[in-house]
């Protein structure tokens, strides 16, 4: 109790009566209302019950005291008015630190526009509209510094985009027809016409900020250990209170009752779990923040507890450890085949066509070249001609390799090898004579090997299920020094792997990226999705991998991690802070306003211990 003031007025009894009646009715009101509806509606006690008790009591025994003509220095008002002045400052620094955590995401995943240019099928007719009124199937103009409004495709001319907002990652990304676009990538190119495939409130963008408010609303593992504790507290701590009370009362400080009462409500005060209750969620809302800026989506809560336990993660082969697109690698032959060879697949939609235009289009002054008659055949390949010319791209095989008429031996050699490496090859006839050879690939995502060096770090085992033959399937899994893998499955069978490596007392993530993954995302522990569009892939996924790398698996689990890291240190202080601190308020060694004080100390540890993980510039 401090027993002198330095100015005279702040010793008035009544004035004392007043500034407390301001501080704890006017500023504090929220806390009280709170209580009420924790305890009336909810009918569950929690810490605004405590804040309530500690607060109410301290100011009436305040009042009673100066009915009782106590000395001014011995009131209790200055216990009431710090709870609720402690209580004040933590909630405004916690909601300035929410508010920058909010802003960042927002940030991140905000469209921004508000406009976009329509067009005519014929490019034409430019047109400002809202961009709440696209439709699929319109076309937009996307000019230099303007973001795209909504998912869609490039129908009209190459693009170069900025897409960190939804990567992470500062490098600007060459995009050309029949690309995918996302809404809120920004053009830093020239400009491109985009067709839209999305509606506005569907677009990737909007799922993942769905996501992101969902998942900051549920209760982490650790959030309900926390919360049960503080149920469990309440009446604990009355108890406490009340021993206190009878200790000072009847044996430390016998007949004291103003001292006895003290003790009751130092108890009380100190007692706040404040703490407990900031201690998950600032920590859960910057781990949230912190992965969306690399691309990393929680789809649920319970990630936070699924991935501390993984001691293994089962990959897909194609379109998750690979790219799933099939890219030219090499074209055996004259390269004097190659406008005629671009001109026929260019009218084609097929992806291996798509991948030999973009392949091809590298080169310059190719020159259109109109065909006499013109014919894709489904599942064989197109077929042109040119006067007595006929023109023929299908697929290459074993037995057409007497064909290759106009091939030397070297360049033979060089074909033999990497037909042993099962890649895919398209032949280019003249006529009846094999011209050029395409040799396609589905490359091996860039930074494969250094996720799998990475988890073998952590020592997490790796394993790849794919469909692809044998020979193949051990080719990449050496490149990746992977030792386990299951090579001609199919879809269904996926999942009994899953669960077959579970039998080995391995706690399992897989990693897929296609509707064939679904069973084998369900069946594992932690389920984790690479950059897939489809809901379905979604809904089954703990995790979404929106950047299309791999190295975000590994991103996400340093994530996760450090944010479990962090939540439990702020759950481990404010526990402890509250088991010392209530044994030394129960013997009457911390008075009210110091156990005010020192409550409010603890918010703030915990706020600050949350900022500094803000702060954080994770090192991966």
């Amino acid at each position: 109790m401090i027993k002198s003031y330095p100015f005279n007025y702040l010793s008035n009894k009544y004035y004392q009566w007043a500034a407390s009646t301001i501080v704890i009715f006017l500023t504090g009101w929220k806390y009280f209302l709170s209580f009420f509806h924790e305890l009336f509606i909810m009918k569950e006690p929690g810490m605004y019950t405590l804040i309530f008790m500690a607060t109410l009591l301290s100011y009436g025994y305040g009042i009673f005291l100066i009915f009782r003509n106590f000395n001014n220095y011995e009131l209790t008002f200055e216990s009431g008015t710090i709870i609720i002045t402690v209580l004040l400052i933590g909630d405004t620094i916690s909601a300035v630190l929410n508010k920058k955590i909010s802003n960042n995401i927002k940030n991140t995943l905000s469209l921004e526009n508000k406009k976009a240019n329509l067009v005519n099928n014929n490019f034409e007719n430019e047109k400002l509209i809202e961009i709440i009124n696209l439709k699929i199937g319109d076309i937009v103009l996307i000019k230099k510094g303007e973001k795209i409004p909504s998912d869609g495709k490039i129908i009209k001319k190459n693009a170069l985009l900025d897409e960190s907002m939804l990567t992470g990652e500062a490098n600007y990304v060459q995009k050309t027809m029949n690309d995918n676009v996302y809404g809120g990538t920004v053009n830093v190119g020239d400009y491109f016409y985009v067709q839209i495939d999305k509606e506005i409130d569907k677009t990737l963008m909007s799922e993942i900020a769905n996501k992101v408010n969902e998942i900051k609303h549920q209760k982490s593992k650790i959030g309900k250990i926390a919360d049960r504790i503080a149920m469990l507290f309440i009446p604990f701590v009355i108890i406490l209170a009340v021993l206190g009370f009878l200790l000072q009362y009847y044996i430390f400080e016998k007949q004291n009752v103003a001292f006895a009462i003290n003790t009751f409500v130092s108890v009380i005060i100190i007692a706040c779990p404040c703490a407990l209750g900031l201690a998950t969620p600032l920590a859960l809302a910057i781990g949230i923040s912190k992965a969306t800026k690399y691309g990393i989506i929680f789809n649920n809560v319970d990630v936070f507890d699924k991935i501390n336990k993984i001691n293994a993660i089962a990959f897909d082969k194609t379109g998750t450890i690979t790219t799933g697109k099939l890219m030219v690698s090499k074209i055996y032959g004259t390269n004097q085949n190659n406008a005629l060879i671009y001109n026929i697949e260019k009218f084609s939609n097929h992806p291996i066509a798509k991948s030999i235009t973009k392949f091809l289009e590298l080169e310059k002054n190719i020159e259109p070249i109109n065909f006499d008659d013109y014919n894709e055949i489904l599942g064989e390949g197109v077929i042109a001609k040119i006067k007595n010319n006929t023109y023929r791209i299908i697929a290459f095989k074993d037995d057409d390799f007497d064909e290759l008429i106009n091939f030397n031996e070297k360049t033979k050699n060089e074909l033999t090898e990497d037909m042993k490496k099962n890649n895919v090859f398209i032949a280019f006839y003249v006529n009846n004579s094999i011209e050029n050879v395409i040799l396609l690939s589905d490359e091996i995502r860039l930074d494969a090997v250094k996720t799998i060096e990475k988890l073998n770090l952590k020592k997490i085992e790796s394993f790849m299920i794919t469909g692809d033959n044998d020979k193949n399937a051990k080719k990449i899994a050496a490149i990746l020094g992977i030792k386990n893998f299951y090579a001609n499955v199919l879809p269904i069978q996926k999942s009994e792997i899953v669960k077959t490596i579970q039998a080995q007392n391995k706690i399992v993530a897989y990693v897929g990226d296609g509707l064939n993954d679904i069973v084998a995302l369900q069946q594992s522990d932690l389920a984790i999705s690479m950059n897939n569009n489809s809901s379905a892939i979604t809904n089954s996924s703990d995790i979404t991998i929106v950047k299309e790398q791999l190295f975000s698996i590994y991103q996400a689990l340093i994530c996760v991690k450090l944010t479990r890291k962090i939540m439990i240190s702020n759950f481990l202080w404010a526990f402890g802070y509250n088991i010392v601190a209530l044994s030394l308020a129960m013997f009457g060694i911390i008075p009210p306003m110091f156990s005010a004080i020192a409550m409010g100390l603890s918010n703030i540890t915990v706020l600050l211990n949350s900022l500094i993980f803000n702060a954080l510039k994770i090192k991966f």
